[in-house]
């Protein structure tokens, strides 16, 4: 009960994002349940509900169950694969918390609310140190040594060509189109635009058709204004590229621009759909 809350929380924070919202709600069920999962194999009770979890007795082993799910070595508590789920981890636990209170509010269970009420004090006061400590430090290193390499100029340009090359021979006739081949559009579609504005994919995947539709083909009178005081290459650019605009997180309007005719305006409407 206590994780189909969690879901319904992420559910309703998420609301206004009909494309995104199932897939927000579904990960962090899935990672509640790893770490029931966890528990129980730590505990060794199989009939441990996440109710009797989120206790003040089990909040030790809650702790260490939430770093092994990281898929941290046995010996050292610093080496974490994932060590971002540890984090995410500390706030399901305390909305799911907040449910058991919620739940034994209404249900006038005393004891119920007794046991969520100091499992949230637990959390406020030692989760910092005990998980997110070592999960953000972990972060701060892996940064500190990442080395970031840029690709090849040619590589770039032999990626783009063989991109626009694709979409440009693409048989979109009736009898042609197949699932196999819907799926190969899109992804030519969406590599193409991911190598040109170095976006995300889960943004790519909310551009809908009616975004698509509504982008900008023409150029406003605040653009002709400055016109004069661009380069040649900004102008070639202004008078080539198309805009459009995606909803990002949190309802952000996220701007993706690019040669999106070239290649095929078929081909962008299908992968649209």
């Amino acid at each position: 009960m206590i994780i189909l809350a969690l879901g319904d929380v992420w559910f309703m924070k998420n609301i206004d994002n009909k494309r995104k919202r199932k897939y927000y709600s579904s990960f962090h069920m899935r990672l509640a349940a790893r770490l029931l999962l966890a528990f129980r194999n730590l505990v060794k009770r199989m009939d441990v509900s996440m109710s009797e979890m989120l206790s003040p007795e089990n909040f030790y082993n809650v702790a260490e169950v939430a770093l092994q799910i990281c898929n941290s070595t046995e010996h050292e508590e610093d080496e974490l694969q994932h060590p971002s789920t540890a984090i995410k981890s500390g706030f399901d636990l305390m909305r799911m918390a907040s449910s058991k209170v919620g739940i034994s509010i209404k249900t006038k269970n005393k004891e119920m609310k007794k046991e969520g009420e100091a499992f949230m004090y637990l959390m406020s006061k030692e989760w910092g140190y005990k998980v997110n400590k070592v999960a953000r430090s972990t972060l701060s290193e892996r940064m500190f040594n990442q080395k970031k390499e840029l690709p090849y100029p040619e590589d770039i340009m032999k990626l783009s060509s063989y991109l626009v090359e694709n979409l440009e021979f693409v048989d979109l006739s009736y009898t042609a189109v197949s699932g196999m081949m819907f799926r190969r559009i899109v992804m030519l579609v969406e590599a193409r635009l991911i190598l040109y504005n170095r976006r995300r994919p889960g943004e790519l995947e909310a551009l809908s058709l009616q975004c698509y539709r509504n982008r900008s083909k023409e150029v406003s009178a605040t653009d002709l204004s400055l016109r004069e005081q661009l380069s040649k290459f900004e102008k070639e650019m202004l008078d080539n590229q198309e805009l459009v605009e995606i909803r990002g997180k949190n309802g952000t309007r996220v701007q993706c621009t690019g040669y999106l005719s070239e290649g095929g305006y078929p081909c962008n409407e299908l992968s649209c759909q």
